[in-house]
C-alpha cells in the first residue's frame, strides 16, 4: 500500500502511528464506531502488528546467527579442503601402482563433488590411513605423520559438524520466513481495510487524517 510506505519498516512505522493515535483518541474511536469499528477491532490490529514486529526481530536474530555460523563454516571448509586435497594428491602419488591401497583410501575412482559423497570419501580416507601402518609408512616419505593425519581428520569432523548446524539453521530460517510472510499478509489486509474506514470516516476532515499520518 503506497501511502503506508514501500518497505516493511515504513509500513510498521506508519501503521504504528495510525493504530496508537486511534487507540488514544476518543474522537477517532467515536467516528469509526459509526462504521462498526470498535476498540476491540483496533486492539486486534495492534496484536497483528506486534506479532509482525516480534517475528521480524526473531528472524533478524536468527539471520545474524546464521551469518556468523556460515562464516565459521566457510573457514572450516577451506581449511579442511586445503589439507585434504594435498593429502589425497600425495597418496595417489605414493600408491600409484597399488590399486588395493588406493581402493582402501577411496581413491580409485573419481573425486566426489556433492557434500554427502565427499564426507563419505574423506571419512574413509582418514580412518583407513590412520589404521594402516602401510599407508602411514608410504606417506612418511612426504613428511606426513600420523599426527598430521589425525589433526586433519579433526578439522574434517569440525567441518561436518558445522555443516549440520548451518543446514539446520537454514531450515529454521525458511520456517521463520514463511511465518513472517503469513503474519505480514494478515496485518497488511487489516491495515488496508482500516485505512479505507478512516478515509471514509474523515473524508471531510483532512486534519484528522493528517494526524494519523494518512
Amino acid at each position: 500500500m503506497k501511502k503506508l510506505g514501500s518497505t516493511i519498516d515504513k509500513l510498521i512505522y506508519k501503521s504504528s502511528i495510525i493504530i496508537e493515535n486511534s487507540l488514544s483518541d476518543d474522537s477517532i474511536k467515536a467516528e469509526i464506531g459509526k462504521l462498526g469499528y470498535t476498540e476491540e477491532d483496533l486492539k486486534r490490529g495492534k496484536e497483528l502488528l506486534d506479532s509482525v514486529k516480534e517475528i521480524l526481530q526473531k528472524r533478524k536474530e536468527v539471520g545474524f546467527t546464521t551469518d556468523e555460523k556460515r562464516k565459521e563454516y566457510n573457514e572450516a571448509k577451506e581449511i579442511f579442503l586445503d589439507e585434504y586435497n594435498v593429502y589425497v594428491k600425495l597418496a595417489r602419488v605414493a600408491f600409484r601402482d597399488d590399486d588395493s591401497t588406493l581402493s582402501l583410501l577411496a581413491l580409485n575412482g573419481l573425486r566426489k563433488r556433492n557434500l554427502d559423497s565427499l564426507f563419505n570419501q574423506a571419512e574413509r580416507f582418514y580412518k583407513s590411513a590412520l589404521s594402516s601402518e602401510a599407508v602411514l609408512s608410504g606417506l612418511q616419505k612426504f613428511r606426513i605423520t600420523k599426527e598430521n593425519i589425525q589433526s586433519s581428520y579433526e578439522k574434517f569432523k569440525k567441518f561436518v559438524e558445522l555443516n549440520a548446524e548451518v543446514t539446520k539453521e537454514q531450515g529454521n530460517d525458511i520456517i521463520l520466513t514463511k511465518e513472517k510472510n503469513d503474519k505480514l499478509e494478515k496485518f497488511e489486509r487489516w491495515i488496508r481495510d482500516y485505512v479505507v474506514i478512516l478515509e471514509i470516516a474523515f473524508r471531510d476532515n483532512r486534519e484528522a487524517l493528517s494526524k494519523l499520518g494518512i
